[in-house]
């Protein structure tokens, strides 16, 4: 998900894909509204609702975004270099709200003060690798600079055949062959950030135009959405639990096809360098870190705050409203709290870590 501090630069960027960091970290909480919240529990599979529908389409979109930050990250970064500095101000973000959202919840009597409990908060990292995004990405970052070695020796086709291998081991064996072994988030990545290495490298022709990509993404969406109502009728025909089945996990064909073509047609549109994009975009890692901080900072949003398995007794369209603003305003109070971090205290702190010699040096080797 991040680039540099994870999601900044120094250099001017223009603001298409900044955009499209903006609205998947949208989707992402969006996609937490539904999953975290308790408020599928009460869907009936047998009974197809307004409601149910509904929320199963506001909270599709999580692993497909999770996949359109990962291609950002590997757009820029393949022909970048990871410095110190650049992978201390992700890592230091993640501390920082790590520790002092635990702190608070502590003084709020949600998080317990055990053994276990500090094991964890302080071996995060390592405990949570290839079991949630924060940690594993945090991994996957210190590989970059490998994976950019391993492109320049890597011609086109040779590349091309590394991605087919990559996704038929991952993808196909996964969404067509039930492999629920073959995932992971590690490998996952690194196969995202060579197509989009790839896309950087090599676009054909056709990536570079919407008048394919747009009807190709409409296409993924249409048969995503279609995907729902497909496992909502065998799941109510079966008593299983499978209206998420196409876009479930990142590796599923339609999260991969659907992450794929959005990256396409936001990279294709032309969007000049705006200060407030940018500056919005800023702030996306920081709404994941905050939101999504620990299960109990997840009960205390969406379940004591915010009340969210309630409101699926709502009528449609209060549903609907509620629905819509609550996300958006999770989404609008995380980004001004992260935004008063970064001028208050990053921006400060690393003007003098800037000035070390040490900060512009590239990992591993310089």
């Amino acid at each position: 998900m991040p680039t540099d501090n994870p999601i900044r630069t120094t250099q001017r960027r223009q603001s298409n894909l900044e955009l499209l960091r903006i609205i998947a970290m949208f989707s992402i909480v969006a996609h937490h509204f539904v999953v975290n919240s308790g408020i599928a529990e009460n869907y009936d599979l047998s009974v197809w609702s307004p409601n149910m529908l509904f929320l199963q389409f506001w909270g599709m979109w999580g692993k497909i975004a999770i996949n359109a930050f990962v291609m950002i990250t590997g757009y820029f970064m393949c022909t970048s270099k990871v410095t110190v500095k650049r992978f201390l101000k992700m890592y230091l973000e993640v501390l920082f709200y790590r520790y002092t959202i635990f702190i608070i919840l502590c003084a709020m009597g949600r998080e317990p003060l055990s053994i276990t409990r500090l094991f964890t908060l302080v071996f995060t990292t390592l405990v949570k690798v290839n079991g949630g995004f924060v940690s594993s990405f945090l991994f996957f970052y210190l590989f970059i600079p490998f994976y950019n070695l391993l492109l320049e020796k890597l011609d086109k086709r040779k590349l091309q055949i590394l991605i087919f291998l990559l996704l038929f081991m991952q993808t196909i064996t996964s969404t067509f062959f039930f492999n629920r072994d073959v995932f992971s988030y590690l490998l996952w990545y690194m196969t995202i950030y060579f197509i989009a290495a790839y896309i950087r490298l090599y676009s054909s022709d056709w990536m570079k135009n919407n008048r394919y990509c747009v009807p190709f993404l409409l296409i993924c969406i249409a048969i995503s959405i279609f995907g729902i109502f497909a496992g909502d009728f065998v799941g109510g025909k079966i008593g299983m639990t499978g209206w998420y089945y196409l876009v479930n996990d990142s590796n599923k064909i339609m999260a991969l096809l659907v992450g794929v073509f959005a990256f396409l047609v936001f990279k294709n549109i032309d969007i000049k360098y705006s200060p407030v994009i940018n500056t919005v975009s800023s702030a996306t890692f920081g709404v994941l870190l905050i939101h999504a901080a620990s299960d109990a900072m997840r009960k205390l949003l969406w379940k004591d705050i915010l009340h969210v398995p309630e409101l699926y007794t709502n009528t449609l369209p209060v549903l609907v409203l509620k629905t819509v603003g609550f996300t958006l305003l999770v989404y609008i109070v995380c980004t001004v709290i992260d935004l008063f971090r970064i001028y208050l205290i990053e921006k400060p702190v690393f003007r003098r870590i800037g000035e070390k010699p040490w900060a512009g040096k590239t990992l591993y080797w310089d």
